[in-house]
């Protein structure tokens, strides 16, 4: 059976379930009316809130108190209404690696080191040239080892570097095996 909780800091106004989704009450809010110049109630029913997506599948939702409205990611509300406030050095953790399952039974809260060891173990981990962030293929590591293996004049971790659009550290990181440690 779904069980329903109060949103901290929204009581009486919104509510999250240990299945991921968010429902308000219905209400009566006062707000200004221009066409009258006059401030009016209006009803606003109680339902099911829709979530939308963030650009990396998390699902989100706006919550509205007093005139304003902010934007929560409701895996943080299903954990801070079930579980409690998030520890320091903590963060929200997928069991699953399913951004958008929000179950409370998928979700903890757990260190930015388990969190990668999770996205690693689930495959969604981005490793050398799937990550969101690679300027560089493994075909250009291989690259740029063989250059510092043969020892090339002028190949340098500046000129390298430069070759390739990259800083001179990465160069050196990549020769030392600091990264890119999965191409051989």
């Amino acid at each position: 059976m779904e069980e329903w909780k109060d949103v901290p800091g929204y009581e009486g106004l919104y509510q999250v379930s240990d299945q991921g989704r968010v429902r308000s009450f219905p209400r009566v809010v006062v707000e200004w009316d221009p066409r009258w110049g006059s401030q009016r109630e209006r009803r606003i029913k109680g339902r099911t809130l829709t979530p939308f997506q963030s650009g990396k599948g998390y699902l989100q939702v706006a919550l509205h108190r007093d005139g304003r409205g902010d934007r929560f990611y409701v895996h943080q509300l299903v954990l801070i209404a079930f579980i409690g406030p998030c520890p320091d050095g903590k963060e929200c953790c997928h069991g699953n690696g399913n951004p958008a399952d929000n179950r409370l039974e998928n979700l903890r809260w757990g260190t930015k080191t388990e969190n990668l060891m999770d996205a690693v173990r689930h495959g969604t981990f981005g490793l050398g040239e799937d990550h969101h962030k690679a300027k560089l293929t493994e075909e250009d590591v291989r690259s740029i080892r063989l250059l510092y293996k043969r020892r090339i004049p002028g190949h340098g971790a500046e000129s390298v570097a430069k070759q390739f659009g990259v800083c001179p550290n990465n160069i050196r990181a990549i020769v030392q095996g600091k990264t890119w440690r999965h191409v051989k």
